[in-house]
This record gives structure tokens, C-alpha cells and sequence, in this order.
């Protein structure tokens, strides 16, 4: 492989990463990994905050009622996240065919694959922080964020770092829509952009 190629060049020199792939922008198997672990890792974040909630179900053993609980809540996480990647890769194809890209949709998805790499160290600070302060889920629900105590200098990062990921995802996928789709980065930098305001609207419903 060439060492432009390299998956650490995804990070820290998308241009050079997306110019040196070539033919290797339509495949997505590594994309699709890449987008598999960090769902996982949200899904495994899911089950903890899940199952440290008190769901009170008559003749149902709490710790069953946790395990239910938690491993259904990171069952859809993971299944919404590989969702999101093929519906948002399809919006974002339709966005940059409307501005004159030439590639194909594979080539989309491959880019959104690959700029999922930063969500996996969000993924994993997120994760340590429930596995370090085990935060008690019912408490913050109904005291709001004055139950996070210490914990709430942590989430405080969290939510610093969530943000320049989502950043970070954004360039990435602007460089990989340059090389996949022929366009000045100007206008390859409207889809990722459009779906980043999306993604947060959401995250704020």
C-alpha cells in the first residue's frame, strides 16, 4: 500500500489520503469496518447508561430487567448508526450531484465510511467516562445537570470533543468528496456541512 494511503493519513491528511486511494475509493470494505467499530462502541456506551437506569416491571428480576434493557438499547444504536451511514452517505451523494460531482455513490459511501475514523475516539473518551464516574442516569433525568457532580467537567469535555469531531469528520469527507467527485473544495464542503447542521439539530430534539 502506498504509504499516502495510509489509514493514519485519514486523520491527519485527508487530501493526500483521498488523492493517493485511486481505484480504492469505490471499495468499502474497510470504510464499512471502520463504521461497524465505531458503532459499536456508541452501542456499548448505549448499554451502559441504559442499564444503570431502575425500570421497576412487576415479576421481572431488576438485574434481567437492566440486561433487557441495556443490550436493547445498544441493539438499536448500532442498528440506527449503520443505518444513518447509507442514508446520510445517500443524501450527501444527491447534494453533490446537484453541484456537479462525477463519482459514484459507492465512492460516497466510502468517504463517509472513512470519516467516521475520529467518531471512535469520541466514541471511546465517551465510554470511559461512564466506565470511570458509573453516572446514576434516573438522578440526571430528574435533577437535570446539577445530579453530575464530578462527573460534570468530564461530560463538559465530552461535549467539547464531540463537537471537534464532528469538525474533523466534516473536512475529512470534503477532501474525500474532492477526489471522489471532481469538485473544488468550496462546493465539496456543502454536503458534509449541511449534514453536520442536521446531525446537531438532531442532537438537540
Amino acid at each position: 500500500m502506498d504509504n499516502d494511503a495510509s489509514l493514519i493519513n485519514v486523520l491527519i491528511a485527508p487530501n493526500r489520503f483521498f488523492g493517493a486511494l485511486g481505484a480504492g475509493r469505490e471499495r468499502i470494505g474497510l470504510p464499512a469496518l471502520i463504521v461497524l467499530v465505531s458503532a459499536l462502541i456508541a452501542g456499548a456506551g448505549a448499554y451502559l447508561m441504559a442499564s444503570s437506569m431502575t425500570i421497576d416491571v412487576p415479576d421481572v428480576d431488576p438485574a434481567m430487567m437492566q440486561l433487557i434493557t441495556g443490550g436493547g438499547a445498544a441493539l438499536v444504536v448500532v442498528v440506527v448508526m449503520l443505518f444513518a451511514w447509507a442514508i446520510g452517505s445517500l443524501v450527501m451523494h444527491g447534494i453533490v450531484k446537484l453541484l456537479g460531482g462525477t463519482g459514484s455513490f459507492k465512492s460516497t459511501l466510502s468517504t463517509v465510511g472513512y470519516a467516521n475514523l475520529p467518531q471512535i475516539f469520541a466514541g471511546l473518551l465517551t465510554l470511559a467516562v461512564f466506565l470511570i464516574y458509573h453516572p446514576d442516569v434516573n438522578a440526571i433525568a430528574t435533577a437535570g445537570p446539577a445530579a453530575l457532580g464530578a462527573m460534570a467537567p468530564a461530560m463538559a469535555v465530552t461535549v467539547i470533543v464531540g463537537f471537534v469531531v464532528l469538525v474533523w469528520s466534516v473536512v475529512i469527507e470534503a477532501y474525500g468528496l474532492v477526489h471522489a467527485h471532481d469538485l473544488p473544495l468550496g462546493k465539496a464542503l456543502i454536503a458534509p456541512a449541511v449534514m453536520a447542521i442536521i446531525s446537531m439539530l438532531f442532537g438537540l430534539i
